[in-house]
């Protein structure tokens, strides 16, 4: 079921994705990840480890993080990807803002 949608998010990128640097918050089984690294640098987060270690050895580099508090400084990705994650947060307004705060401008 992911990798259709991924697919699907990924060609609808305002911008093309090569040679950027690209945060992928929630990273859904790694299909989003393995599309936009064909293209981009990407550095894949999620809260639970075990989401991670699911097929590790074919994805891109990735960290345990909280989408809300990203352990990033402020606009050092050029694109911030969430998707199939804001469902998960209490509040998800900081979900939407801290993916926001690490990309750079028009990210």
């Amino acid at each position: 079921m992911y990798g259709p949608i991924a697919a699907e998010r990924v060609a609808m990128s305002s911008h093309p994705l090569a040679g950027r640097a690209v945060l992928h918050a929630g990273r859904d089984r790694a299909a989003s990840s393995a599309l936009i690294a064909r293209r981009a640098r990407v550095l894949a987060v999620d809260l639970p480890a075990g989401m991670l270690a699911w097929n590790a050895a074919t994805r891109p580099p990735c960290a345990v993080a909280d989408i809300c508090t990203l352990p990033l400084a402020t606009e050092t990705v050029d694109d911030s990807v969430a998707a199939f994650v804001l469902n998960h947060p209490t509040d998800p307004v900081p979900g939407l803002a801290d993916p926001g705060r690490v990309a750079r401008p028009g990210g």
